[in-house]
């Protein structure tokens, strides 16, 4: 199960897989607001703004060469 978790999150050549790695972070802001409102606990921040962070990150992370946005679905290799 780890082989094929970082087989999703890294690529070929070891870089993130950064579409893989904003969605993940998506459903788990969902799953930490879904168990907070489980347990009625009031969160006053903005997931707007924790969402908007995560991306600048990743987007700082692409500049440095750390993440890629490929995805090798999509290549045309003929």
């Amino acid at each position: 199960m780890i082989k094929i978790i970082k087989k999703k999150f890294f690529n070929a050549d070891g870089s993130i897989n950064a579409k893989v790695l904003t969605g993940a972070v998506a459903a788990l802001l969902l799953v930490i607001q879904s168990a907070l409102a489980a347990f009625k606990i009031e969160f006053h921040g903005d997931w707007g703004q924790i969402q908007g962070l995560v991306n600048a990150i990743l987007a700082f992370l692409a500049i440095v060469g750390v993440a890629e946005n490929t995805d090798e679905g999509d290549v045309n290799h003929d």
